[in-house]
């Protein structure tokens, strides 16, 4: 049967012409598309979690930005009604005494058939850590150290740790946001961990209120004691999230800061123009006269130049092995679908814990990075395994992207493996064999780590690399294991950023072993640390580096991470968790 459409005869044509208009929804209800609309991308933010409860002076955990994602060309009716939800945010239950609640998680947001989950509540004071949710919520502050809740992938991150010192003085984590996890309270002074970054979808959905960046995670509450005190409250991640003691902020999915309520959500609606089928000249040529014509795709990127580094993992105190590097890949060919975001992980070196702690428990691994986290477009994640940890005495180092480094182990053993998950090439090397009390140093991208120079002088920690053809920085460094006294000199850090390993029985000045560099995935140096830190280093964070052509067509419409260019080439470097936007 003819259609009335010029007089071709075919299926009649569902146009949209919405010119790309964004609509904010603050409130459930419904959104009523125009006559001339029939396709939209949807931005869903749930409402952001609770902060914990605890004493108006001391230690809950911020609560988790709401869960915040994309939904492209979803179809709706010409004049009809979708229903919609927005999500409030969760509460900070109010309890006189321990043991305290965590915060409530906040409630989901959703758009016909597509949803989001709320974030995470914050973990309690000295009780419980974070809960889990779209991004988790930080954890509690108190002994022994309560972790943050786990995020949900494509929605948020997870929330940071809460700090157990001696004497106590704990803070509580950060919870985390839709772009970066929740950091863990710093310790030992009891200041709270910030919250996580929320995500900019502002090249999407240009015009949005808050700027387009929404469901940054709450601040961790300070310890501070009986009474006010200088420490200070983890602030809130950008995108809404409040600050320790502060409510996250309204229609942003902001996480509540420790104590405080999470911020509501919201929804943003992009009205679309598409033109599928078969038009006339004549149709075609009124509506581009109108501006309502689809324009041709802005970008062609189809391939990208990436490095992905994991975060390195923690030295330990005392007699120990350095901590070792995180994997270390690159691809110089990925390949990129325009019309796609592309979640990147940027993985968090290891914590050194302080001590008392059981020596098993004092270092810790760096986490993953990746990146096509949630294999978006057709593309599978492309991922590097954090680096194994230092340990001793008496305790062989983890295995993991660089292996960690050992001591105290007679007789003399090796330390953890490198390239661990295996990966071709490889990410990785082993830490180095260890000798009597001396500690040998963790591996390192470029080398594996050392054992020790002498009887007293620790081992360096294993050279980083520069092996990625996109630039010709050394990173990825094994940190240095712990030298003894009489006689030993501090071992030195692998280059690119290795953290240098401290003197069991000697003074040092500094207070800690070397902490790895952040942003380098380097490993944390080992050794002897006086009071009141005693502690070893903590590893360095990962780093994720893209690159592709600066004569790309639309290059400048992606975004992501901190964007630089030269006449050749685009490169973004994400320090932290953020997504790569390629728009259509």
């Amino acid at each position: 049967m003819a259609k009335s459409n010029g007089g071709i005869i075919g299926k009649a044509n569902r146009a949209s012409f919405g010119k790309n208009a964004v609509v904010a929804k603050t409130s459930s209800g419904n959104y009523t598309s125009p006559s001339s609309v029939a396709l939209v991308d949807v931005a869903i933010v749930s409402g952001g979690g609770g902060g914990g409860s605890g004493p108006t002076v001391s230690r809950a955990g911020g609560g988790g930005g709401g869960g915040l994602k994309t939904f492209s060309n979803i179809p709706v009716n010409y004049s009809s009604c979708t229903p919609l939800v927005v999500g409030a945010g969760g509460a900070s239950p109010s309890t006189p005494s321990y043991p305290f609640p965590v915060g409530s998680t906040g409630v989901s947001s959703s758009f016909a058939s597509c949803s989001t989950s709320g974030g995470g509540g914050g973990g309690a004071d000295g009780n419980t850590g974070g809960a889990p949710g779209s991004s988790g919520g930080g954890g509690g502050g108190g002994q022994p150290p309560l972790s943050g809740g786990s995020g949900v992938c494509g929605q948020g991150n997870a929330g940071g740790a809460g700090e157990n010192s001696s004497p106590p003085a704990d803070g509580a984590g950060g919870g985390g946001g839709a772009g970066g996890v929740g950091s863990n309270a710093p310790g030992p002074d009891g200041s709270g961990g910030p919250g996580g970054n929320g995500s900019d979808i502002s090249p999407s959905f240009p015009g949005a209120p808050n700027s387009g960046v929404y469901a940054g995670g709450g601040g961790g509450q300070a310890c501070r004691g009986s009474g006010p005190g200088s420490q200070p409250h983890g602030s809130g991640g950008p995108g809404g999230g409040g600050a320790g003691r502060a409510v996250g902020t309204a229609n942003t999915g902001g996480g509540g800061g420790g104590g405080s309520a999470g911020g509501s959500g919201i929804i943003l609606v992009k009205e679309l123009s598409a033109a599928p089928g078969i038009w006339s000249m004549q149709s075609q040529f009124q509506a581009i006269q109108q501006d309502r014509w689809p324009k041709q795709p802005a970008v062609s990127l189809s391939a990208i130049n990436m490095l992905v580094i994991a975060g390195g993992g923690s030295g330990a105190f005392s007699q120990a092995g350095g901590g070792g590097a995180g994997g270390y890949r690159f691809c110089a060919s990925y390949s990129i679908t325009p019309g796609n975001t592309y979640k990147v992980t940027v993985g968090a070196g290891g914590n050194a814990v302080a001590t008392p702690t059981p020596y098993s428990n004092a270092s810790s691994p760096g986490s993953v990075s990746s990146f096509n986290t949630c294999a978006t477009g057709g593309g599978s994640k492309f991922e590097s395994a954090g680096g194994g940890a230092g340990r001793g005495p008496a305790l062989q180092g983890q295995p993991g992207g660089s292996g960690g480094g050992t001591a105290e182990n007679p007789p003399a053993q090796a330390g953890g493996s490198g390239n661990d998950p295996p990966t071709s090439p490889s990410q990785g090397n082993p830490g180095g064999t260890a000798s009597g009390s001396t500690g040998s140093g963790g591996g390192g991208a470029g080398g594996a780590g050392s054992g020790p120079a002498s009887g007293s002088t620790g081992g360096a920690g294993g050279a980083g690399s520069s092996g990625w053809p996109g630039d010709a920085t050394t990173r990825a460094g094994g940190g240095a294991g712990t030298s003894t006294n009489p006689g030993g000199s501090p071992a030195s850090g692998g280059s690119g950023g290795g953290g240098p390993g401290g003197v069991y029985g000697g003074s040092n000045p500094s207070g800690t072993a070397g902490d790895g560099t952040a942003n380098t995935g380097s490993g944390g140096g080992s050794g002897y640390s006086p009071s009141p830190l005693n502690r070893g280093g903590n590893g360095g964070s990962g780093v994720v580096v893209i690159q592709y052509p600066a004569p790309t067509t639309g290059a400048p419409l992606i975004t992501g991470g901190t964007k630089t260019s030269s006449p050749s080439i685009v490169t973004h470097t994400f320090n932290s968790t953020d997504d790569l936007v390629v728009p259509f």
